[in-house]
């Protein structure tokens, strides 16, 4: 009896510390995420000239902030302290829309860079004029719009429950289940399938293109520097979007993994 107790005794203690340790990396994640991101937005409302790639950025940056935002404090009191004050009527509906509008926008901002970044690496003088500002902002507009279609479900579905205090979907368990892997294929696997094709595309192309004929090496390699120096900054920012969307879909990956589990 008295093991038992003891035994108790260290489990609780070590899920306490469990919940401490994922709740100080939560608070860090989030004061990270909100100022860079909020330095980010600072620095290309900063810039006079407006273009179609600092739109892409300035999007994604401002779902990033609704992500944290609306994602995290929630994922902390209720996920890992089961604390459920928060839970309302109101709170029970928008609660999960709102998540479903960030996590799917941001997912589709990634993906729209990523073949932007390809087609710039690609066509670049050809795709500027296919994408331009009108047609880069219509883009975002129809992320953004996706992102609600999606949700809609959530706010429809999650209802309150008096008797519970809890939140209950009115839907039935397969529909549900049904639904979450749709979410799952269309905000994870889908978006991480693109992106990396994109990607490896592009640095496929960066490390092994090659100037055809021989002869002249002198004529080659300034004809290689020529035909590059319209996609050099394409290439540079490629560089740094790529290790934000490989750190992005590395911290999304436990969060849809359990999910995932869940269903």
């Amino acid at each position: 009896m008295q093991d038992d107790t003891k035994f108790k005794h260290v489990s609780d203690s070590v899920f306490l510390a469990l919940q401490v340790v994922l709740t100080l990396c939560g608070v860090v994640i989030f004061l990270v995420a909100l100022w860079g991101n909020i330095l980010v937005l600072r620095m290309i409302l900063q810039r006079q000239r407006a273009s179609v790639t600092r739109n892409f950025l300035f999007n994604l940056s401002l779902t990033d902030v609704l992500s944290v935002i609306t994602c995290l404090p929630i994922t902390i009191t209720q996920e890992i302290w089961a604390l459920d004050f928060m839970v309302n009527p109101f709170s029970c509906k928008f609660n999960s829309f709102i998540q479903c509008v960030t996590v799917i926008s941001t997912a589709f901002t990634h993906v729209v860079i990523s073949i932007d970044r390809f087609a710039l690496v690609f066509r670049p003088l050809r795709w500027r004029s296919v994408l331009n500002l009108k047609r880069g902002k219509m883009l975002i507009a129809t992320v953004w719009f996706m992102g609600l279609a999606f949700a809609t479900p959530f706010a429809v579905s999650n209802v309150y429950d008096d008797t519970k205090g809890t939140c209950v979907e009115i839907w039935g368990k397969e529909v549900a289940t049904a639904f979450s892997y749709l979410l799952l294929t269309i905000q994870y696997i889908i978006p991480l399938l693109l992106i990396t094709c994109s990607y490896l595309a592009i640095v496929n192309r960066v490390f092994s293109h090659r100037v055809p004929g021989e002869g002249d090496v002198c004529r080659d390699k300034r004809m290689a520097r020529s035909k590059r120096k319209v996609s050099d900054e394409p290439i540079k920012e490629t560089e740094f979007q790529l290790t934000t969307i490989t750190s992005n879909h590395s911290f999304e990956l436990p969060f849809h993994f359990s999910n995932a589990i869940k269903i």
